[in-house]
């Protein structure tokens, strides 16, 4: 039951920062859709996200303005769902 609890969890994590890596671009690519960053559902998104991507972004070299930190999460986030899936 636990175990289904993470996975779930992570799974919605994973999502959550795939939505704010799509989020970020479109306000990127787009000038006019700039509104977008400040809605409520994307501040939540980033409450969801901040604490996992903050940290990441801390320990993380300053690589020319591209945020890999999303990615390293993901993977990170992947690598604990195998091994919580694999100990069950």
């Amino acid at each position: 039951m636990i175990v289904e609890v993470i996975l779930l969890l992570i799974q919605v994590l994973t999502i959550a920062i795939v939505l704010r890596i799509i989020v970020s671009w479109v306000v990127m690519l787009v000038g006019s859709m700039r509104w977008l960053a400040y809605s409520p559902a994307v501040q939540i998104l980033n409450s969801i996200t901040d604490p996992i991507l903050i940290p990441i972004r801390s320990v993380m070299p300053n690589l020319g303005g591209f945020d890999f930190s999303p990615m390293i999460a993901i993977f990170i986030l992947q690598i604990i769902a195998r091994t919580v899936a694999g100990s069950a």
